[in-house]
C-alpha cells in the first residue's frame, strides 16, 4: 500500500486499476504517513482534512482522481485541489455536512495563497475555493509589519522619556493642537510656568531653568506626536485597502477595534500622566512619579497592539507548506511556545511595575539580594493593604521580576534542548535558534543594568530586549500553529 501511494505521489506510472481499500483509506485517515524521497528521506506527512475526504469518498472516486487528491494532500503548493495540474476530482460528492472541507462554520485561509474552506461559500459542494482579498495579503501583511517597527520604536521612545524622567513635563493634553511645541520663547515661559506648579518641579526639579526644561519636554513631546503619526500611518493605508476591496470582513472588524485601541491608548497616557501632576495623586508622597499600576496598564496595552498587528503580518506571510508541516510536530511543540511567549510578557509586565517603582536601583547586585536570593525586606508590614507589597515595595518587585526572568529563561532552555531534535524545517528552526539567543542576550542584559545602577543607554536596551524576545517568541508560536490567524 505504502509503495503504491509513493509511487502515485511520485508521478510514477502506477496502473489505473490502483485503488484504495476501504481499510487503506481508514489507515490512512488516521495514522501518521511517512513516504521517503531521495530529496527529502524522512519528510513526514500527517493527517489533514484532505485524508478524511478520501476516505469518506473512496468508493466515489477513480483511481485518478485518488491520486490527485493524494498530490494536493501532500503537496507545499497552496492551489486548490480543482487547480492541481489540470486533474479536477469529479463525480458525484458527498453532502455538503458530510464533507469535511467545508464543516467549518467561519473563513480558514490558508496563508498567502489564499485557499478558503468555508460553510455556505465557494460552489455549494464544499470544494476549497480562493478567498479574493487572498491576492492582495503580501501588501497587507508589509503595512502591518511597517505599523509594527512604527510602535515598537514608540515603546522605545516611551522607555526614554521614562528613564530621563521627562513624562511630566507636559501638564496639558492637547490632541489636536499639542502636535505643535512651542516656537517661540514666549510659549516656552509659558509652558515652564506650568510645569513650575507640579509637584515634580517643586520637590525635585527646582533648580531647573527654561534651557533644562526644554530638554526634558521634547522627549515627551516627541513621544506624543510619535503616537499620532502611527494613528496617520495605520489609519491611511486601512480606509485605502478597505476601499479597494483588499479586506475581508474579518479584517475589516479587526483593524477597527485595532485603530481604536490605539486612540484609546492615547487617553490611557494621559490619565497615567495626570496620576503624577497633583500632589494627592501620587502613590509616595515624596517622589513624584506617575501611578506603576497606570505605567503597567499602559505598557501593557501598547504591547498588545503590537503582538496583534505582528501576529496578523505573520499569519499572511505564512504557505500552505507551512501549516502542513505544522501538523507533524508534538502538541509539546505548540503548548511549549504557546507557554514561552506568556511567560515572555508577564516577566515584562512585571518590568513595568520595577521600573515604575524605581525598583532597580534597590539591591544592585546579582543573584544576592543582601544576604540572601530572597531580600529580607520582601514584606514591608507598614505597607497596608498587604497586597500592596507585590506592586509597591521595591525590593518585593524586583524579587518577582528576578523569579519571572529566571523562570522564562529556564523553560526556554529546556524547551529548546527537547524541540533541538525535532525534525523542524528551516523556518522553525531559524526561530527557535532565535528563541534561545535573544534569551540569553536579554539576561545579560537584565544583569548588566542592574549592576550597573540602570544607566539610561543599558534600560533602554533591555526594554526593547523584552518586545523583541516577544516578538520572536510569536514567531516561533506562529510557525508551529495548524491553522492560520486572519
Amino acid at each position: 500500500m505504502a509503495s503504491s501511494l509513493s509511487m502515485a505521489l511520485r508521478g510514477s506510472s502506477t496502473p489505473a486499476s490502483v485503488s484504495l481499500s476501504p481499510l487503506s483509506t481508514q489507515w490512512a485517515s488516521r495514522s501518521r504517513l511517512w513516504f521517503p524521497s531521495p530529496s527529502q528521506p524522512s519528510r513526514g506527512i500527517v493527517q489533514g482534512r484532505y485524508e478524511v475526504y478520501l476516505s469518506k469518498s473512496a468508493g466515489q472516486l477513480s483511481p485518478n482522481q485518488q491520486r490527485a487528491i493524494l498530490r494536493r494532500m501532500f503537496s507545499s503548493s497552496p492551489l486548490p485541489l480543482s487547480q492541481s495540474k489540470g486533474e479536477e476530482v469529479e463525480g458525484e460528492k458527498n453532502k455538503e455536512e458530510e464533507n469535511p472541507l467545508a464543516t467549518r462554520s467561519t473563513e480558514a485561509t490558508a496563508g498567502a495563497g489564499g485557499v478558503v474552506a468555508s460553510e455556505g461559500k465557494g460552489d455549494g459542494e464544499g470544494t476549497p475555493e480562493v478567498d479574493p482579498t487572498a491576492k492582495h495579503h503580501k501588501k497587507i501583511a508589509i503595512w502591518l509589519f511597517m505599523v509594527a517597527g512604527v510602535v515598537f520604536v514608540m515603546v522605545i521612545v516611551g522607555g526614554l522619556t521614562r528613564l530621563t524622567e521627562s513624562g511630566l513635563s507636559m501638564t496639558t493634553w492637547k490632541p489636536v493642537t499639542g502636535v505643535i511645541p512651542p516656537l517661540t520663547e514666549e510659549q516656552w515661559e509659558e509652558e515652564f510656568a506650568k510645569y513650575r506648579l507640579s509637584p515634580e518641579f517643586e520637590l525635585k526639579n527646582s533648580y531647573m531653568t527654561v534651557e533644562d526644561f526644554k530638554k526634558i519636554y521634547r522627549y515627551e513631546w516627541s513621544h506624543r506626536v510619535l503616537g499620532r503619526f502611527i494613528g496617520a500611518v495605520f489609519l491611511g493605508p486601512f480606509l485605502y485597502f478597505a476601499g479597494r476591496g483588499y479586506l475581508n470582513r474579518s479584517m475589516k472588524t479587526k483593524f477597527a477595534i485595532l485603530f481604536g485601541m490605539g486612540g484609546l491608548q492615547g487617553v490611557v497616557g494621559w490619565w497615567m500622566v495626570k496620576s503624577g501632576l497633583k500632589k494627592e495623586s501620587l502613590v509616595d508622597a515624596d517622589h513624584p512619579r506617575v501611578s506603576p499600576y497606570r505605567l503597567a496598564f499602559h505598557l501593557g496595552s501598547a504591547f498588545v497592539i503590537y503582538l496583534v498587528l505582528l501576529q496578523t503580518a505573520v499569519s499572511l506571510t505564512l504557505p500552505v507548506s507551512q501549516l502542513a508541516a505544522a501538523k507533524a510536530l508534538p502538541k509539546m511543540m505548540r503548548h511549549g511556545a504557546h507557554a514561552i511567549t506568556q511567560l515572555t510578557f508577564w516577566t515584562a509586565m512585571s518590568g513595568a511595575f520595577v521600573a515604575g517603582n524605581r525598583a532597580g536601583m534597590v539591591y544592585p547586585e546579582f543573584p544576592f539580594m543582601g544576604e540572601g536570593l530572597k531580600p529580607v525586606d520582601y514584606i514591608d508590614d507598614e505597607l497596608e493593604p498587604r497586597y500592596k507589597n507585590y506592586f509597591e515595595n521595591p525590593a518585593n518587585v524586583q524579587f518577582n521580576h528576578r523569579v519571572l526572568a529566571t523562570t522564562t529563561f529556564t523553560t526556554t532552555w529546556a524547551y529548546y534542548l527537547w524541540a533541538r531534535k525535532l525534525p523542524l524545517i528551516p523556518q522553525t528552526r531559524l526561530a527557535l535558534n532565535s528563541l534561545l539567543l535573544m534569551a540569553n542576550l536579554q539576561v545579560a542584559l537584565g544583569i548588566s543594568t542592574l549592576l550597573n545602577s540602570v544607566p539610561t543607554h543599558l534600560a533602554a536596551t533591555h526594554q526593547g530586549g523584552s518586545l523583541t524576545l516577544l516578538s520572536i517568541a510569536v514567531w516561533l508560536m506562529m510557525q508551529v500553529k495548524r491553522i492560520p490567524i486572519r
